[in-house]
């Protein structure tokens, strides 16, 4: 009779035994699923990297690379705060804005300047800042902080 327990319990430590390793088995396909994922992605990186080798006369490949190294709205406002009573024109405040970010080395452009001018949009639909258009010259436009009161 003592046998027979000793063989049930041995025939179950062995099912419970076969099951773990089942489990075991399952999640070591799941890692090897997930590792070979991350070598695929590390893979398509070092691909990203050489676009430029593709580049042709009429077409250049690019990713999508942010302008500045810091939030443009944010960043923006605290430069405006500093100075509540001046007027600053875009092409200065994307300067103090590319200095911020550790950017000295990039040339001021329109492409800047456009992502700086929503910016003031943004903080001027907010109530923030104050628009100052010179009435013989449409383009020279300066901003200023709206002080709250």
């Amino acid at each position: 009779m003592m046998e027979i327990n000793c063989i049930k319990q041995l025939k179950k430590k062995i099912y419970y035994l076969e099951r773990e390793k089942r489990q075991v088995l399952e999640h070591l396909e799941i890692l090897n699923n997930k590792l070979n994922t991350l070598n695929n992605s590390i893979q398509i990186i070092q691909e990203k990297e050489q676009l430029e080798d593709h580049n042709t006369k009429h077409f250049t490949y690019k990713t999508y690379k942010h302008k500045f190294n810091c939030r443009i709205t944010k960043t923006v406002l605290f430069f405006l705060k500093q100075e509540p009573n001046r007027y600053f024109k875009v092409s200065e405040i994307t300067r103090l804005v590319l200095d911020y970010g550790n950017q000295q080395h990039i040339e001021v452009t329109d492409k800047y300047c456009l992502s700086i001018r929503q910016s003031l949009k943004t903080l001027l639909n907010k109530g923030l800042v104050e628009r100052r258009t010179n009435p013989f010259n449409s383009i020279d436009v300066e901003w200023k902080f709206l002080e709250q009161h």
